[in-house]
């Protein structure tokens, strides 16, 4: 049942009094509420975390302040997004998708016994699950595979009560808080990696792909031509804007930096854009 607006303003307080910065989300949806701080043609945009002052940096805009709590909830029912990491917590994601779901790969790291002190169990919109472990710097990847996602520095998802709408992506429906206990248990992907995917195909570096972006904002013609161009299709539209970074020399941070403050992408894939933009690098990377 879609929560109503005083009760997901009360979880985001209770969040807040956990110490656990939250922000909004659309109602119905997993993208941030907040419209970008910065237009498309500012380098800021790229870059800024929230320096600029001003709302509108997605996850960056996590505070446990009330007021600006109290605020943003007063009058919609906005999801509530917490951002992954240090300071909160990583999440092992389990996936539930009409082609398949990720609770074999979690039957595996349950009999190898790295699951066992997750500290909260949360039921996904789909009927997958979010494992919660302390939170590190481990950065977001993902085994699509095997349905398995992880969120660390870098990520975020929604708290319960919020509540999805269907999509191409799964069905209607609220995440739910099944268990939760103290603990400080820390998952390490590489770990993970071991019992999954222990052989795992990593995509070469050539000379030259651990550019970072230029501090001036200044963009290589075919990344610039990449971000300004058509957008209708906006898995092709990123899957573009990865292979002109490639082609760039960018590295991965760098790719990863430049896809989160593009619009499209973000609006179609939410928190699940790390996921996409790497899923676009190991395509290129096997077409040359």
């Amino acid at each position: 049942m879609r929560a109503a607006r005083k009760d997901l303003l009360r979880a985001a307080l209770q969040y807040r009094d956990a110490g656990l910065g939250v922000f909004p989300c659309k109602p119905g949806a997993k993208v941030p509420a907040i419209p970008a701080a910065h237009e498309r043609d500012d380098p800021a945009r790229l870059t800024c975390r929230g320096e600029c002052g001003r709302q509108g940096h997605g996850l960056y805009d996590a505070t446990t302040v009330r007021e600006v709590i109290e605020a943003w909830w007063r009058s919609i029912p906005y999801n509530i997004g917490i951002p992954t990491g240090l300071g909160t917590f990583d999440v092992l994601d389990v996936d539930k998708k009409p082609e398949g779901n990720g609770f074999a790969a979690l039957n595996k790291l349950i009999a190898a016994g790295l699951v066992s002190g997750a500290s909260a169990l949360v039921r996904t919109r789909s009927g997958g699950l979010h494992l919660r472990f302390a939170g590190t710097d481990q950065g977001c990847h993902s085994l699509p595979r095997q349905f398995i996602d992880f969120k660390s520095g870098g990520g975020y998802v929604l708290a319960p009560p919020s509540w999805v709408d269907a999509d191409d992506k799964g069905p209607a429906g609220a995440y739910e808080l099944l268990d939760n206990r103290a603990g400080t248990a820390r998952l390490d992907w590489s770990q993970v990696l071991a019992v999954l995917d222990p052989k795992p195909l990593q995509r070469p570096r050539r000379p030259g792909t651990t550019r970072a972006l230029p501090a001036d904002g200044t963009l290589p013609p075919g990344v610039r031509r990449a971000l300004d161009g058509p957008a209708e299709d906006r898995s092709a539209a990123l899957h573009r804007l990865v292979g002109a970074c490639l082609r760039a020399g960018l590295g991965d941070d760098a790719i990863h930096e430049l896809a989160a403050g593009y619009e499209p992408a973000v609006a179609k894939y939410g928190d699940r854009l790390r996921v996409e933009v790497d899923r676009s690098m190991a395509r290129i990377g096997a077409e040359r």
